[in-house]
């Protein structure tokens, strides 16, 4: 959140959606953040429309006179709660069934009160949904339930290659849901294909069912594969299916995939690389052999870093005891312990967090002996006389360390440190009398 000056011409909107997904989201915790940072964040909160409202939507949208948009009004509320987008959804459905019609002898719209309660009645928003979804053409459909597990939206490219079809036949397949405005097109350089709404996406998936999306993503993820410009939406295929039973080639191409795709882009989504990595990891159990130790070890070492960085630590302590009892070697697992001593010290575990520090240490060369007291007696004054003395100065002109061990080493002195110092002063003095 920007705490500086206001950035002219720039008006930020952020979108909140309370429902079983979002529950878990501290957005009380973010604006409170956010105020002691001096930034006072307004909220505007939308809820369903009451009938007069309705009405209002109704005369504008259909220019009815305001007695009968106020009846229509009433009849619709009781059915869609007042929701807009299901009000606009439960009129089209009226339309195009006949129930709802433009008389033009009397120059306004005509409705059958009681065929009108009947149907209501009968049909829920979503299922309003789905009867146009199923009205389309065979062909149609299909390309919307490809899009549907590509995802809300697709370039005209990447639909039109997973489809199988050419340019030209895409758009005549799409023409009709486009006109039913179940799906809305945008031109330009990278051309586009999305939903009108997340709920259209829902209804194909619903229609289609948990097997028939499995065997849809599976099918996209060896198809688009196949063409490097598409790898990424591949991964996000294989994604989709995380867990499910796969032959060994496909296993192998979902865990190349996972991990140059989507793992790594752990700079800006540490959700998503975890999600990827325990993906990978789940298919490369399923087929490993010695020749693939050192895969399992980086996929290992990259999820710890990401269940870091989600501050997932408990998980990421999992993560560490199954690396650190591979045997791996010290040096390469030096990246993962400096995370881990400083997971364990957050959470003050200092004994744990020294323990493994001063163990890692040893194993790296630097091992404390049982009583540190004799040492820390006849170094302490050196240190001392040290710091008084031009000595210091020929520090500058020391060559650089490159001995892998000693640099590992150099990485972790610090962090013990910084958990001797709160569990155990002799430990603390020696660390750093050793440093030096």
């Amino acid at each position: 959140v920007n705490t500086t000056e206001p950035i002219a011409g720039l008006l930020l909107v952020g979108v909140f959606q309370r429902d079983a997904k979002t529950d878990a989201v501290d957005l009380q915790g973010m604006r409170t953040r956010w105020a002691q940072s001096g930034v006072q964040v307004p909220v505007i909160h939308l809820a369903n429309l009451p009938v007069h409202a309705i009405a209002t939507l109704l005369q504008n949208m259909l220019r009815m006179e305001a007695s009968p948009a106020d009846a229509l009004a009433q009849r619709l509320q009781a059915h869609t709660n007042g929701n807009p987008e299901d009000t606009v959804e439960l009129l089209n459905a009226l339309w195009q069934d006949g129930l709802l019609r433009l008389d033009p002898g009397i120059g306004g719209w005509q409705w059958d009160a009681a065929a009108l309660g009947r149907y209501v009645g009968g049909n829920q928003p979503a299922r309003l949904l789905e009867r146009r979804i199923q009205a389309l053409p065979t062909q149609a459909l299909a390309a919307l339930q490809v899009l549907a597990c590509l995802g809300w939206k697709a370039t005209v490219d990447a639909l039109a290659f997973a489809c199988d079809l050419t340019l030209p036949e895409l758009v005549q397949r799409l023409e009709r849901a486009l006109h039913d405005g179940l799906i809305t097109s945008e031109a330009g350089e990278d051309a586009t294909v999305r939903f009108a709404h997340e709920r259209v996406q829902q209804a194909v998936l619903d229609l289609m069912g948990p097997t028939a999306q499995r065997e849809c993503h599976l099918r996209l993820a060896h198809t688009l594969a196949r063409h490097a410009p598409h790898e990424r939406l591949a991964a996000e295929q294989y994604l989709k299916i995380a867990g499910a039973p796969l032959p060994e080639d496909a296993c192998r191409k979902a865990i190349a995939l996972l991990h140059r795709e989507l793992a790594r882009t752990r700079v800006d989504n540490f959700e998503q690389t975890e999600r990827a990595l325990t993906a990978a990891i789940h298919w490369l159990d399923t087929v490993r052999s010695p020749a693939d130790q050192g895969l399992w070890t980086q996929l290992h070492l990259e999820l710890h870093a990401a269940l870091y960085a989600l501050s997932r630590l408990d998980a990421a302590d999992e993560v560490f005891e199954r690396i650190a009892s591979s045997g791996l070697d010290p040096v390469e697992l030096v990246a993962a312990t400096e995370l881990q001593l400083f997971s364990l010290t957050y959470r003050s575990k200092h004994q744990e967090s020294t323990a493994l520090g001063l163990a890692s240490l040893a194993a790296l060369g630097l091992a404390m002996p049982e009583d540190a007291r004799p040492y820390i007696r006849e170094r302490l004054p050196k240190l001392i006389a040290w710091c008084h003395s031009a000595e210091k100065e020929s520090d500058f002109a020391r060559a650089e360390i490159t001995d892998g061990r000693t640099l590992a080493a150099l990485r972790l002195i610090m962090p013990t440190a910084h958990a001797a110092f709160f569990y155990n002063a002799t430990v603390s003095a020696w660390i750093g009398l050793k440093a030096h």
